[in-house]
């Protein structure tokens, strides 16, 4: 493993999503191996995130960070009709 793609990995802050403290490794694997979509908002104000993503991930693999959120609404109603259909 890239011994620079790591070096942040030890660092913590309080996850908003989550509601406790979370390590940046976590935030990188956070969602199935891929980075976290809120890892831009929570981390920019600790480290240098973007020059960190742009260095170590491809165009590809940061897209989902560009991405509007889901509706919450969405997904409520997703969940509501895989539980009728039980």
């Amino acid at each position: 493993m890239d011994a620079k793609k790591n070096k942040f990995d030890h660092l913590k802050l309080y996850c908003r999503k989550l509601g406790h403290d979370i390590t940046f490794s976590y935030c990188r694997h956070e969602n199935f191996g891929k980075l976290c979509s809120k890892v831009r908002d929570c981390w920019f104000e600790t480290l240098p995130i973007d020059e960190y993503l742009n260095a170590h991930y491809q165009p590809e693999e940061l897209t989902h960070l560009f991405q509007p959120p889901r509706p919450k609404i969405l997904s409520i109603y997703e969940l509501i009709q895989k539980a009728q259909q039980k």
